[in-house]
């Protein structure tokens, strides 16, 4: 029997089912179209998560204060527990370059908790309120749109200035222009200098709803020097960089807290590379598991034909 009658008499057979023929076709369809929708969904939600993280850098350090039982000669045990403060001194230490080669750019940051800002009768507040440096908006991927950002010498010289969000603009300032304009933090008046970029969401969190100003600013007129800095976000040389900046910045805030070798850290450090590689591993996870799903579907399909 030749090809050609093979296939003549196939084709005879589908016209003659044709019921058996659309159920079989529909079986196919669905175990294909399932396999392919489940790893395109496991796929693009680990792209989107790999991005977020991105946007926050991949060579991107973040020290953090951590609480501490420390006990006698600076050991942990018992004693008060407390949260280790970190300060300008350590800050000064971080830019070391000699201690620390793998770093590239030290920025403090000071958060202001529930401040609200007020201009012609309206007031908003904004979800981040930061101090910082001119730094952190380079590390951060922060642009402006309009105006300027603070310069080191605002910082210096404890200027109130402050770079705004576009959703801080469009709910405190609606049509107008905001930069120039001098709008109250507080009890506070601040001068506008500069609008942001637009950015949009990373996760649940709006990454336009911000307000930058000088964190010598910020402790003057918002939070005081007494609590110290919230965080110190460092950026490492470069993505492969980022372990050696890690236990550089480690071992020059362990000095700069006077630790002694058997303490512990009473400080955290939070790694973005460490931070993506556990999402890919953990996606890639997902995808193969999403992956089996829809191969049994494709399995039980064709079974069923």
């Amino acid at each position: 029997m030749t090809f050609r009658e093979t296939l003549r008499i196939a084709i005879r057979g589908l016209r003659a089912n044709k019921m058996r023929t659309s159920l079989t076709m529909l079986g196919i369809l669905i175990g294909v179209g399932a396999v392919i929708m489940l790893v395109a969904v496991g796929t693009g939600s680990s792209k989107a998560v790999r991005d977020r993280i991105a946007d926050l850098g991949t060579n991107t350090l973040t020290v953090s204060r951590q609480r501490f039982a420390r006990g006698q000669g600076g050991q942990t045990g018992a004693g008060t527990t407390r949260a280790a403060l970190l300060t300008e001194r350590d800050v000064d230490a971080l830019r070391d370059k000699t201690n620390n080669p793998d770093l590239k750019q030290v920025a403090p940051v000071v958060n202001a908790q529930s401040v609200t800002g007020s201009f012609g009768g309206g007031t908003y507040s904004p979800a981040e309120f930061i101090g910082t440096t001119p730094t952190y908006a380079s590390i951060r991927s922060f642009n402006v749109a309009g105006g300027s950002f603070f310069t080191d010498e605002d910082v210096a010289g404890h200027a109130r200035n402050v770079v705004l969000g576009q959703t801080v603009v469009t709910n405190l300032f609606g049509n107008t222009d905001p930069i120039g304009q001098k709008v109250k933090f507080g009890a506070n008046e601040f001068n506008v200098i500069g609008v942001l970029k637009v950015k949009g969401t990373n996760g649940n969190q709006d990454e336009d709803d911000i307000v930058f100003a000088p964190y010598t600013t910020v402790q003057d007129t918002l939070t005081g020097k007494v609590g110290g800095l919230s965080q110190i976000v460092l950026q490492a040389a470069s993505s492969k960089a980022t372990t050696d900046a890690q236990d550089e910045a480690t071992a020059t805030l362990r000095n700069s807290h006077r630790l002694t070798r058997n303490a512990s850290d009473d400080f955290r450090i939070q790694n973005q590379a460490t931070l993506l590689k556990t999402n890919d591993d953990a996606n890639r996870v997902f995808t193969v598991l999403l992956g089996a799903v829809a191969a049994i579907s494709l399995l039980v399909g064709g079974i069923g034909v």
